[in-house]
């Protein structure tokens, strides 16, 4: 089978601008199709948006990537996507959008990263199933090693473990905390995957507050950073663990079975 994915976030050939999640969640999407047996290509996000981008006669499946996009109605591209191909929504926020059930509908499938998206798609009419981020399964995070020294660190855009940058070095550079806080989605979900105790704050939409939910640790979230910088817990809650396993198989189920939806 032939796969297209929708909305690549992860494109240096054609910006810049790095941010380290987008490039694990590239990488995932391609071990997993990889694993799995399909061919694949990426569509990268600027041609989305700019409508430059081709998908060939001989695609089977379109896989929308939404990722952090799918919100504040900014991405109308990724809904109208579902019109003119089979596609399957997956791996996303969904946020004050307020579509309509059946533009929703079109999808074959949507997959929202966390609860409070499933509820705003069932709320706008859609049918959701929740799996957490692809990138609990990484293969290059899964033979990362915890640090050995007990030193508190943060995840930022700007500063402490900076997320604008290459996922390599951000990777070795987190190594070197015992427990952290994060203003990333992404680095939490990292933090989980390496056994590493973290709070967190705040992001742009309702991703972080909904993932502490899910974890079942609510109390790791804060309302600002400098409470989740004083308030990292000293463990990891058995519930977190649980969340990364359980986690893992939806996302390898989800890949094994790509095929029903053609």
């Amino acid at each position: 089978m032939k796969i297209a994915i929708y909305n690549s976030t992860y494109n240096p050939e054609i910006s810049p601008l790095v941010h380290f999640g987008c490039e694990l969640v590239k990488e995932t999407i391609a071990q997993q199709l990889d694993r799995v047996g399909h061919e694949y290509y990426f569509i990268p996000w600027q041609q989305c948006v700019n409508n430059t981008y081709t998908i060939s006669d001989d695609t089977d499946l379109v896989l929308v990537n939404g990722e952090g996009s799918w919100h504040n109605k900014k991405r109308h591209d990724m809904l109208s996507i579902a019109e003119k191909h089979t596609c399957v929504m997956f791996n996303t926020v969904y946020q004050n959008n307020s579509y309509t059930a059946s533009s929703l509908n079109k999808f074959k499938a949507i997959y929202t990263r966390e609860s409070m998206s499933a509820e705003a798609v069932i709320a706008d009419g859609g049918n959701p199933t929740v799996i957490p981020d692809i990138i609990l399964t990484n293969e290059n995070i899964l033979k990362r090693n915890k640090s050995s020294v007990i030193q508190r660190g943060h995840i930022d855009h700007y500063d402490g473990v900076k997320t604008l940058q290459r996922y390599k070095p951000f990777l070795d550079q987190l190594e070197k905390y015992s427990h952290v806080a994060s203003g990333s989605y992404h680095g939490v979900l990292v933090c989980a995957m390496l056994d590493i105790p973290f709070s967190m704050w705040p992001s742009n939409t309702h991703k972080m507050i909904a993932l502490a939910k899910d974890m079942g640790v609510k109390n790791t979230h804060h309302t600002d950073k400098s409470s989740a910088i004083n308030a990292i817990p000293e463990t990891m809650a058995e519930s977190i663990k649980e969340y990364v396993v359980d986690g893992q198989n939806k996302i390898n189920d989800f890949f094994d079975n790509l095929t029903q939806y053609v």
